[in-house]
């Protein structure tokens, strides 16, 4: 099981990119280069918790993982990469796998544009599971 990677799969299947190389929805921090389109999507875990639950050291531990989604627009494309932040932000709300007892993902935060003139966004995700 890897978050990343099943994030990525259900932002793929609400239409949100491609995945793989030259893909637009990608694991990992945001790139740059020419390979990489402008407008872009990355998941990136980026910690986490254990607790131990009732049952002994056996049983599974209740985990609370969360994950940062990056969203970046094309160039002078506020409004494209708006309408990008809120649709991953709708896809992963309270849309987890079988997998995971919970994903809660917060409303996009702006945080810049770049010197290439593209806006940033990001989208923290609270995963909880069994692990």
């Amino acid at each position: 099981m890897s978050i990343a990677s099943d994030m990525v799969g259900v932002l793929v299947a609400a239409g949100l990119g491609t995945s793989g190389a030259g893909g637009t929805v990608l694991e990992g921090p945001m790139r740059d280069g020419a390979t990489f389109g402008d407008a872009l999507i990355t998941v990136l875990p980026t910690g986490g918790t254990a607790e131990p639950t009732l049952g002994g050291t056996s049983a599974p531990d209740l985990t609370t993982s969360r994950v940062q989604v990056r969203i970046r627009s094309a160039k002078d494309a506020y409004g494209a990469g708006q309408a990008t932040a809120d649709a991953v932000q709708a896809a992963l709300h309270k849309n987890h796998t079988a997998a995971y007892m919970a994903w809660l993902a917060d409303p996009p935060i702006y945080f810049q544009q770049d010197d290439q003139g593209r806006h940033h966004w990001s989208v923290n995700v609270t995963v909880t599971t069994y692990a």
